[in-house]
């Protein structure tokens, strides 16, 4: 009697704590405060708006160093920004804009490849 209740218990714990996690409750307890992201993210793309591509590339490099401690809402505007640059910065570095080819080359260096990476 006593193995048949902790067994629905521990099958009761484990659906709800999958539905907690399926939700998003359970949280990165180091994760970078989004008053910290925020604003360097705004000003990426402002810069992008702006053509100012090399000055966005500097804060998304600025930004890689905390990847791995985003909330995963942070990490996914990130992201987001990561791809908006490089689209942008492409689009514009095949028209001979240097800020765009020099962001290009910052963001190269930023790659798994050319040295530590996430």
């Amino acid at each position: 009697m006593i193995r048949e209740i902790t067994c629905i218990l521990a099958v009761a714990t484990l659906v709800g704590c999958s539905k907690k996690q399926a939700a998003g409750e359970f949280k990165n307890p180091n994760a970078v405060p989004a008053a910290q992201v925020a604003p360097v993210i705004d000003k990426v793309q402002k810069d992008i708006q702006a053509k100012k591509f090399d000055d966005a590339a500097a804060s998304m490099v600025q930004m890689q160093q905390m990847a791995a401690m985003l909330s995963e809402q942070d990490a996914l505007r990130y992201q987001n920004s990561m791809r908006s640059l490089q689209t942008s910065a492409a689009e514009a570095a095949a028209r001979g804009d240097q800020n765009a080819q020099k962001a290009i080359m910052m963001l190269r260096m930023m790659s798994p490849e050319n040295g530590p990476g996430r």
